[in-house]
């Protein structure tokens, strides 16, 4: 509640200041999230409409902050069990980050798991697995962060199993995202303190 009520109190003075409205937009994207995180997806939704209409207005549609304000709606959509919502803007910032950053691009990576985890919520495995398969993919050929993407992945593509009655395959996969996840977070004897 307190975070809630300086986030006011800094766009109040934002709005006062006359301050341009690039920041503005920045500041409704970031209290639109913190609504989102606190469970208010339908106030969320209301401030993160305005944030994007701002920012597309400023920026253009394939700004950066653009990508994380539509995330952020995508979240509150879903949050307000508004799955329809959330699926198609997922769907819209994948197509977009694929013509950005190409294929193989971690924002790809990063579009990809999250439409998979809309398109989940609102029941849609079959078009989800192929999904969660090329992200796995996709985190399993990026080297920097191979093992936590990787284990994450893993995860959701287990999940989808179970969820779609391949209990088998699901536990098989939930065993190999555990070692992966434990891979990503064991300290590096190589590494230098």
């Amino acid at each position: 509640e307190q975070a809630a009520h300086h986030y006011r109190q800094a766009l109040a003075l934002v709005e006062q200041s006359g301050a341009n409205e690039d920041l503005k937009g920045v500041a409704l994207s970031k209290w639109g999230a913190l609504l989102e995180r606190r469970g208010l997806g339908t106030e969320a939704v209301k401030v993160l409409r305005e944030a994007l209409a701002i920012q597309e207005r400023i920026h253009g549609a394939h700004d950066l902050r653009i990508f994380y304000t539509k995330t952020r709606l995508a979240g509150a959509y879903t949050s307000s069990d508004r799955l329809d919502d959330a699926v198609a803007i997922d769907r819209q910032l994948l197509e977009e980050r694929r013509a950005m950053f190409g294929e193989n691009h971690p924002m790809v990576l990063n579009a990809m798991t999250n439409a998979v985890a809309s398109l989940t919520a609102a029941g849609m495995y079959s078009e989800a697995l192929p999904l969660a398969e090329r992200a796995l993919a996709l985190a399993e050929s990026n080297t920097d962060v191979r093992s936590r993407n990787t284990g994450a992945e893993l995860t959701n593509l287990s999940q989808l199993l179970f969820f779609s009655g391949r209990y088998v395959e699901a536990e098989a996969l939930a065993t190999q995202a555990v070692a992966a996840l434990e891979a990503a977070i064991a300290p590096n004897p190589l590494k230098k303190h």
